[in-house]
């Protein structure tokens, strides 16, 4: 299965990407796909658990929502909102979400400041139940949007913003 987050919203493929169909995270013109994250596990029965960040842009200001699917990105729920003003974010447009060997799931959000768009701020997040509730992880990065995260081999996990690459100091995992 091939999924993809897309300009209205969630996608996916059973033929190796020959066609794709909708899934219930969906809406023309309404929602965008920014990001998608495998989290591996084998005693799940699909093998993996999926997180999505989509933006609800048919909302005005915009909101960035973190979904869950539990059936290969077939169903979605939404388990968490950023709307404008949460942590501080103005206009939350676009989020990144990351889930991470110890079952943590990092979600990084970018807001747009309006009427000074090159003035954006960003967030990290982390969440240890599953996307349920989070936390701000830290502040040590500056509050920059954040573009991407990673987790590297040594559990450390990394955060390219609009200006800088940064990590967590120690192992957020423990690597045997």
């Amino acid at each position: 299965r091939i999924l993809a987050a897309v300009w209205n919203g969630l996608s996916l493929s059973d033929d190796g990407g020959h066609t794709f169909r909708s899934s219930n995270v969906y809406q023309q013109g309404g929602l965008i796909g920014t990001s998608l994250s495998v989290h591996r596990d084998p005693s799940h029965q699909y093998g993996a658990v999926v997180y999505a960040a989509v933006t609800l842009a048919g909302e005005d200001p915009p909101i960035t929502a973190l979904f869950r699917s539990d059936d290969g990105g077939a169903t979605w729920e939404e388990t968490v909102r950023i709307e404008s003003g949460a942590y501080g974010i103005t206009r939350p447009v676009y989020g990144r979400v990351l889930g991470t060997s110890d079952g943590a799931v990092w979600f990084g959000v970018q807001g747009d400041n309006r009427p000074n768009p090159a003035a954006t701020t960003g967030i990290i997040l982390r969440s240890e139940d599953e996307g349920q509730t989070l936390t701000e992880a830290g502040t040590g990065y500056g509050y920059y949007s954040p573009y991407m995260l990673a987790e590297a081999p040594d559990g450390r996990v990394y955060v390219a913003s609009d200006s800088l690459v940064w990590r967590t100091v120690d192992p957020v995992v423990a690597v045997a």
